[in-house]
C-alpha cells in the first residue's frame, strides 16, 4: 500500500508511521448472528486452509458485525466469519476464518498484532 493511500485514510488523531502494539482499548457495538453450517460447507467454503480444515469440528459459528467508536488506531468496523469449532492440540476453540475492516490502518496493524 503506498504511504500516500495510508495517510489519507487514516483517521484523524492517528500517526499512520507509528505502530499500536496489543492491546487495545475499544469501545463500540456489535451484533451476533448465530449460524449453524453443515460441516461439508463450511470445509469448502469457510476460508479455511488444508490445517484447519482438519482441525474443523462443526457446531455453532457466527457472523459479527462490530463498529467500533474508539480504539487505538481510530474507529473502523469489522465483518467477522466464525465457522465453528475447531480441535488443536487436544483443546476446542472458536476461531475467526474471515475477517473485513475499514481502515487500512486497522488491516495493517491488526495483522502485526
Amino acid at each position: 500500500m503506498s504511504p500516500d493511500l495510508l495517510e489519507r485514510t487514516t483517521p484523524a488523531g492517528v500517526d499512520p508511521d507509528r505502530s499500536y502494539p496489543a492491546p487495545w482499548t475499544l469501545t463500540g457495538e456489535g451484533i451476533i448472528f448465530p449460524v449453524l453450517a453443515k460441516k461439508d460447507y463450511n470445509r469448502e467454503h469457510a476460508f479455511l486452509d488444508e490445517s484447519e480444515k482438519q482441525q474443523y469440528r462443526g457446531g455453532l459459528g457466527s457472523v459479527m458485525l462490530v463498529n467500533y467508536h474508539s480504539s487505538d488506531v481510530g474507529p473502523y468496523q469489522e465483518l467477522l466469519y466464525i465457522p465453528g469449532n475447531f480441535r488443536y492440540q487436544g483443546r476446542s476453540y472458536k476461531r475467526v476464518s474471515k475477517i473485513y475492516v475499514s481502515t487500512h490502518i486497522s488491516v495493517r496493524e491488526g495483522i502485526a498484532n
